[in-house]
């Protein structure tokens, strides 16, 4: 009997223990985690990147492309992709259909795609429109927030807003070692806008508690379809300072309708800081930086306006004329 009542006793003091650790880890966690999320933010507002990337379709088709430059400064986004091919699930081997290449770029003043055929030496202007008469490209946000912001993103929304809205639940929180590294594992569930959200992920604390693995399950309002979404990222520290994302590998998948993503960022060069300004210009691609409105017509109310001081003239002669010609009052006699 005295040994069932040590035994329950120790098992108690477990359990105390354990959630005492597990209440201070998340004590930890949302004390250091908004400001290690704002570093990562920043980073990724000024970054040039340069890798390839692929995209892996439920056919088994994949489309690659071996050039990829990833620019933001800023608002200002870029993304070049060349040396494209498509190559086909039946020939794996086989070298791949060439593409082209296709260049997107945001700015606070404009937004524009250019392609360029395979084979040819010159980009065409495929859109080139003022920024403020374009509705938000949705595809593009997506598509950038998983070239530079893999840290603290995952299905456009970071954890930051997750963890400080009122629907986010913390089911659990627990750390672990990983290749000699410290991970902590959070499971949630999340109630969005437009999605409801089951799952966890794993954050690197040695990091800047970084993302290394998603794992999730969401579910749109108004659909009983699920969405399962994964995602691991690997890091390099960059010029010695900071650690910084240079493999992304991210699984989506939906029943109805039926889609399969798999795609894969690989960067080999990483630069922290601003790109050079040019590179959001159509002049850094051979094509002319045309203004998108008409340029103000010039006031003519100005002292280098040849037709002013001729206006000025006239007037002037005009006034000693009618001065001459005034109606003149006879002398008195």
């Amino acid at each position: 009997m005295t040994s069932v009542i040590i035994l329950m006793a120790g098992l108690s003091a477990m359990l105390a223990d354990g959630s005492k650790s597990d209440a201070s880890l998340e004590e930890r966690w949302r004390r250091e985690y908004p400001s290690a999320a704002a570093e990562w933010e920043e980073a990724a507002r000024h970054v040039w990147a340069k890798g390839e990337t692929s995209f892996r379709f439920k056919s088994g088709d994949i489309l690659i492309a071996k050039d990829l430059h990833v620019a933001a400064s800023g608002d200002k986004k870029l993304s070049v992709r060349d040396q494209r091919s498509s190559v086909s699930r039946e020939k794996p081997n086989a070298p791949g259909r060439p593409l082209g290449a296709v260049v997107q770029c945001e700015t606070e003043e404009y937004k524009f795609t250019i392609t360029k055929a395979v084979g040819a030496t010159d980009f065409l202007i495929e859109d080139y429109r003022p920024r403020e008469d374009v509705e938000a490209d949705v595809l593009f946000q997506m598509q950038f927030e998983r070239y530079t912001k893999n840290a603290t993103v995952f299905r456009g929304t970071s954890i930051l807003e997750r963890m400080r809205a009122p629907s986010f639940v913390l089911k659990s929180i627990a750390a672990s070692e990983q290749d000699g590294d410290e991970l902590v594992r959070i499971t949630y569930s999340y109630e969005g806008e437009h999605v409801l959200e089951n799952g966890f992920f794993d954050l690197d604390p040695g990091k800047s508690w970084a993302i290394r693995r998603v794992d999730v399950k969401t579910r749109r309002k108004d659909s009983e379809h699920t969405h399962g979404i994964e995602k691991d990222v690997q890091y390099r520290k960059v010029d010695g300072v900071r650690f910084f994302p240079t493999r992304m590998e991210y699984y989506s998948r939906i029943k109805e309708p039926d889609v399969y993503e798999h795609i894969i960022v690989e960067y080999d060069d990483v630069r922290l800081g601003p790109p050079p300004d040019k590179v959001f210009k159509l002049s850094a691609y051979g094509l002319p930086d045309v203004p998108l409105r008409p340029l103000p017509r010039a006031s003519i109310f100005t002292f280098a306006n040849p037709l002013l001081w001729l206006t000025f003239a006239a007037s002037v002669v005009s006034f000693v004329l009618l001065w001459y010609l005034r109606p003149r009052e006879a002398n008195p006699a």
